[in-house]
């Protein structure tokens, strides 16, 4: 058997003013956020996109560069077989002069046309080497591939043998 003493009413009021304020507040922070998540994502996807196209650009260009180098290394090729009327003799040069390209502040292209006109004058295979080795020691000494170019002109005009001919 229970005993029942009384009832009891009560209503509970929960003033949520303050919460109300605290979770509008909280949405402004979280679209703030998603502003700046948003703007930094795409500032990402922009470098990311100029990254990428600065990279293929670059490849672009060292493809270009490589195939002119190629082409320029064939019509060498062909213009020292003509020049020596021996594809291994100008298969060597060519060579030799990579080497020398390697060796010093000279491009081969500058040594390959200083070549040329040394090889005009009467210097042939490790004689043309070695003036050029020459040469290109002096000249780099006070300059670079302009002046091998004007350097080796005096040179075509001696000969092999070191004497200037002089004609009118």
């Amino acid at each position: 058997m229970a005993l029942q003493v009384g009832e009891l009413y009560a209503t509970l009021k929960i003033d949520d003013r303050g919460a109300d304020q605290q979770i509008n507040g909280l949405g402004v922070q979280f679209s703030k956020f998603g502003a700046v998540a948003t703007g930094a994502m795409a500032a990402v996807g922009s470098a990311i996109t100029v990254a990428i196209g600065a990279g293929v650009a670059a490849m672009s260009q060292a493809v270009t560069t490589g195939v002119q180098y190629n082409a320029m290394l064939e019509q060498s090729a062909i213009a020292w077989e003509t020049l020596t009327k021996s594809q291994e003799i100008a298969a060597q040069t060519m060579k030799d002069l990579q080497q020398l390209a390697a060796k010093t502040p000279f491009e081969f292209e500058g040594l390959d046309k200083a070549a040329k006109l040394l090889h005009m004058a009467g210097f042939q295979g490790k004689e043309l080497t070695k003036t050029l080795t020459i040469v290109g020691d002096a000249v780099s000494a006070v300059g670079g591939q302009e002046e091998l170019q004007g350097a080796q002109w005096p040179c075509s005009k001696s000969g092999p043998r070191g004497k200037f001919l002089l004609r009118k």
